[in-house]
């Protein structure tokens, strides 16, 4: 698998580029790249959220230069709604936008995003990379819960 990337390390709850000696420091796989186009905020459209000024977005998209393409998820629509079927239906649809490019690009075969909630209503989010017939990458979250928490660690 030849996907090279920044590395992004968690600190304090937070993610942040990591450095080693003044350099950044790269990874072999898919997780930094997961977590940019899961956690990074898609802009809204006009008919998700009336205001302008509250449709958000991550600022990096305003400088691709894409018309057609956005890096990022609107799950951040989704951190004040009720933990029912719809929310899950939401998460799983904006989620699997958001990777989507993993398989246009031709990364991956394959990409099954499912969610659900734990017992104390908390949103996980699963993602399964299918590539050729014998290579399976998983990867888990759970959101809102101070912040995003990873479940699972074999998408490097």
């Amino acid at each position: 698998m030849a996907f090279v990337d920044i590395l992004l390390e968690k600190d304090n709850g937070f993610y942040d580029l990591a450095f080693d000696n003044g350099d950044l420091k790269s990874t072999q796989g898919f997780t930094s790249a997961l977590l940019m186009s899961i956690f990074c905020e898609r802009r809204a459209t006009a008919s998700e959220v009336a205001d302008p000024s509250k449709r958000r977005g991550w600022w990096g998209n305003a400088f691709l230069g894409f018309t057609d393409f956005q890096i990022g998820s609107k799950l951040w629509l989704l951190s004040q709604a009720r933990a029912d079927q719809v929310t899950l239906n939401n998460s799983i649809t904006f989620s699997s936008n958001a990777v989507e490019w993993f398989k246009e690009d031709k990364y991956i075969d394959k990409a099954n995003v499912t969610a659900d909630y734990d017992e104390q209503n908390a949103l996980l989010i699963f993602i399964q990379f299918l590539i050729g017939q014998d290579i399976v990458l998983n990867k888990g979250f759970r959101l809102w819960d101070n912040t995003i928490e990873e479940l699972s660690e074999d998408l490097d």
